[in-house]
């Protein structure tokens, strides 16, 4: 449609003002990944630079006071430093106490982010790692073969004197920071003493790692007797596994076959086998779409899909993890449909896992934090369907590595049990060959057991149905009827799921309860767990019919046809309970950090970076905290709480949103930045 020619004139009038206005301030916005190390500052400023003007000095005043407040806020608050995370992934915190100690941000994590400066032994190692022909002195320094002696290091409280204040006061802090770690190191060893009155070994020897590893090549599981768990101490004492002394004997190779063949031949275990195959959906709240976008586009339609499916057949079930999911699509649910999920649950046809807000990172977040999303969606079950069926056991299959943390703050709220998965493969691999996949979690600081919790790990290498069923995935993957007629991208393996029929069914049953046998073989109980889902599954009333349908009728044929298997839906109390009373657990202490899923990948970049999300984090936490030591009654803190506890989730966002969201804040500082002039 041509427009007048007035409209256009003042278009271009309006163009050309702008235009202008942009050549005398020019406040421009330089992309972060083209931005150049000098900054690219507005003309005025730079004028005002050449001109020994710029800023006037009471402006100079003020923005230097702004900035001081702001840093001394962010110094202040809440967070871990780098010895606590040292500690925590040598063996899990060291205690409830020391969890609430009031911890503090390294100032080289702000200034830095990801830079951060080893200190004591581990510069040591880093320089003998860098320089492999030299050798070191007592005191740290690099040393040539003919023995001249570089630069002196600073050792002891002997502060050599130097050019200036500002290097004396930065050798300083780090002598500080290697006491500090130091006594961290004694107050994690003495905990592990056994109290005999032995003197304590020196510290650098009891931290050292062999780094002599053998490889493993012709192995076999180990032979192990029956047990029961029937009592609050009936653990094998004998069988301790404490998790900083494993890690130090693995041989940490890729063996012939991929990561995440077992390694060694797993037979079929004998005996009767009792299956539970327990249906599941995993809903991120966040990650490559915002939160929002996921229960609109997935997470409505998979609970609504599952509800449908429960109804039709009762010996379907069902469980679910995200409770911040559950409420969103329980206010959007008429009142006929909360009473038939209501009876759902007490049937226990439909079972909440965990019943934290979110399923949270076990890393980064600060125990206030996780106490919070703890009992925000534990109250929130309470509160609507009562506290019997508050959940008794965890699920938590994606966090990046495993805190004991978690453990405690689990058996604190009275459960029983957990499951975990991402543990690092070649942990995995051990434990699975030693039959201690299965183990009461101990904390390091408990010497009597009170806090022990059984605990449960996935053998292989994900929570989907291809790394569930057994040690071959090109079979298991053949069991995941959600990828019928290709969907889902069908399976990699080439060899995808078929409809079970009639004529099939045998065959079918055979080739799957073989791999149910293999993976039974990796624990002491004839019980098997056997998840089946994925990401966002059961989207369609189509592919949650799938899965339901072709596993029912594999499930009649075998309850018929094989005497020495029963196999049923099932949810996670099922099976704890089910196993219950089977055998004697081994006791693992420590923690399960740093995650790796294949070859050297280790997940530990965000152990230190993103500092100034982390504070923000913090900083709600403190005005919660303050809050409610201040009044502020429960339904105040409620949305905050809620918001505390969806940050807590263990995934970050799709790139593409952070991107947004960074070049937002960074035209908000360009424009700051003008008006300060």
């Amino acid at each position: 449609m041509a427009e007048s020619g007035g409209g256009a004139r003042q278009r271009a009038v309006r163009r050309s003002t702008n235009d202008a206005a942009a050549d005398s301030i020019q406040p421009s916005v330089v992309p972060i990944s083209s931005r150049s190390t000098n900054r690219q500052l507005p003309r005025r400023l730079e004028r005002g630079g050449r001109r020994g003007g710029g800023y006037g000095g009471g402006t100079r005043l003020a923005f230097a006071i702004v900035s001081l407040i702001i840093m001394t806020c962010l110094l202040m608050l809440p967070t871990r430093t780098r010895d606590q995370i040292e500690i925590d992934a040598g063996g899990g915190r060291i205690s409830p106490m020391h969890l609430r100690r009031q911890r503090h941000l390294d100032e080289d994590d702000v200034n830095k982010g990801d830079n951060v400066t080893p200190t004591g032994g581990e510069e040591k190692q880093l320089k003998a790692i860098e320089h492999p022909d030299q050798k070191f002195d007592d005191t740290d320094d690099l040393v040539d073969d003919g023995g001249d002696e570089r630069e002196k290091s600073v050792a002891g409280n002997d502060v050599a004197k130097l050019r200036d204040d500002e290097s004396d006061a930065d050798d300083i802090d780090v002598q500080m920071n290697k006491e500090e770690e130091t006594e961290w190191k004694k107050m994690a060893i003495n905990l592990e003493k056994d109290g005999n009155g032995e003197e304590e070994e020196n510290v650098e020897e009891e931290l050292a790692f062999p780094m002599e590893f053998v490889p493993i090549h012709d192995v076999h599981l180990a032979e192990v007797s029956a047990g029961k768990i029937d009592g609050k101490n009936s653990v094998n004492e004998s069988e301790m596994i404490d998790m900083r002394n494993l890690v130090q004997t693995l041989p940490f190779e890729n063996v012939d076959g991929g990561a995440w063949k077992q390694g060694w031949n797993v037979q079929p275990k004998q005996g009767k086998l009792q299956v539970f195959v327990v249906p599941h959906s995993h809903n991120d709240p966040g990650w490559i779409k915002t939160f929002d976008q996921y229960f609109q586009t997935q997470t409505k339609n998979i609970l609504t899909c599952v509800y449908n499916a429960l109804l039709k057949d009762p010996r379907r079930k069902f469980i679910w993890a995200e409770i911040v999911y559950f409420d969103w699509w329980w206010k959007e649910q008429s009142e006929s449909v909360h009473e038939q999920m209501r009876i759902l649950i007490k049937e226990k046809r439909f079972e909440f896992v965990t019943g934290g807000w979110v399923m949270p990172d076990e890393a980064n977040s600060d125990i206030y934090a996780l106490e919070v999303q703890f009992d925000e969606g534990r109250q929130w079950i309470e509160e609507r369907f009562g506290s019997e069926v508050l959940p008794k056991y965890g699920w938590s299959i994606d966090p990046f590595g495993y805190s004991p943390t978690i453990a405690y703050l689990s058996k604190k709220r009275g459960m029983e049990g957990l499951l975990i998965q991402r543990v690092h493969y070649a942990v995995k691999k051990e434990l699975a060959k030693r039959k201690h996949l299965e183990f009461m979690w101990r904390q390091v600081w408990d010497e009597e057991g009170e806090w022990d919790i059984l605990t449960h790990l996935m053998p292989f290498y994900s929570y989907d149905v291809p790394h569930t069923c057994g040690p071959d995935p090109s079979i298991c993957c053949q069991f995941d009827f959600a990828r019928l007629h290709n969907r889902h991208n069908g399976c990699p393996w080439r060899k995808p799921p078929r409809e079970i029929t009639p004529s099939n069914v045998a065959e079918r049953a055979h080739l799957l309860i073989d791999q149910y046998r293999k993976k039974a073989n990796l624990y002491r109980s004839n019980v098997v767990l056997i998840p089946v889902g994925d990401d966002f599954r059961y989207q369609s009333q189509l592919e949650t019919e799938n899965q339901f349908r072709n596993y029912q009728a594999i499930f009649d044929y075998v309850n018929a046809n094989m005497k020495d298997v029963s196999i049923q839906f099932g949810t996670l109390s099922e099976y704890f309970e089910a196993v219950k009373g089977k055998f004697t657990p081994p006791i693992l202490k420590g923690s399960f950090f740093t995650y790796s899923d294949i070859n050297e990948d280790y997940w530990s970049g965000y152990f230190t970076s993103r500092p100034y999300d982390k504070a923000l984090s913090r900083r709600l936490e403190s005005v919660l905290y303050a809050a409610s030591r201040m009044g502020a009654t429960n339904e105040e803190m409620r949305e905050d709480r809620r918001t505390l506890g969806l940050y807590q989730h263990h995934d970050g966002s799709k790139f593409k949103y952070i991107f947004k969201h960074l070049m937002t804040f960074d035209a908000c500082m360009t424009v700051i930045i003008f008006f300060c002039d």
